[in-house]
Formats: C-alpha cells, structure tokens, sequence
C-alpha cells in the first residue's frame, strides 16, 4: 500500500468463517519515507451475525516499532450495526475504540448512517 505522509507497506489478512461467527486475523509492516520508521503490527477481529440485521463485533490491534525506539500503541474496538433496510442497503453502525501509546489514552466513539440511492 502507499500513501501520504509517504509510506510504503505490506499485510497478510486471513479470515476464518464459523456460522454465525466470522474471525479475522492481520499482519502487516510500513515504513514512512518522511523519518525511515518500520512498524509492524497484528490485530484480531470477531464479528457476530446475530441476525440479518444485526452484527456485533469486537477487534484488538497493536503496533509496535521495529529497529527504533518508540512505544507501541494499541487498540481494542467494539461496534454495533444494524440494517434499517436491507433491499436499500441502508444501515446504522456504532463504534467505540480506546487507543493507548505510551502515556497517551484516547477514546474514539463514531454514529455512521449509510445508505444507496436508489
């Protein structure tokens, strides 16, 4: 992958499918051009289809550097979604993410409504 600030990268995604459980596991390397950093990072992902409406899902993800100091940062995630129309493909979702690198704490909360025109 590239993109900017200049990076360059590289990720294996596997996905595991168990009715009505999809798993997701990611490996992956980038290296910013601007400061020559290497990071490498894996997160874990589960996603619930608790129905055709309604999915739940929880993720896990950390990075760390390579060759460099620098603290790791990490994430866990959780997220609801439901599907308000299903033949228009019009969906809410829920997001909640906390996010932690060295002494630094953060907390991502996101409302998404999506939707096709017809």
């Amino acid at each position: 992958s590239l993109g900017r600030p200049w990076a360059t990268g590289l990720e294996v995604q596997l996905s595991f499918l168990q009715d009505p459980v999809v798993l997701g596991l990611q490996f992956g390397a980038k290296t910013s051009a601007d400061d020559g950093s290497t990071w490498g990072s894996a997160a874990l992902g589960a996603v619930f289809v608790a129905s055709r409406q309604i999915t739940l899902g929880a993720s896990a993800s950390l990075s760390v550097p390579v060759g460099q100091a620098g603290a790791p940062a990490a994430s866990l995630g959780l997220r609801v979604r439901y599907a308000l129309d299903l033949e228009a493909r019009r969906e809410v979702e829920a997001r909640a993410n906390l996010g932690v690198s060295g002494e630094a704490v953060w907390l991502g909360l996101h409302l998404v409504l999506e939707g096709r025109a017809s």
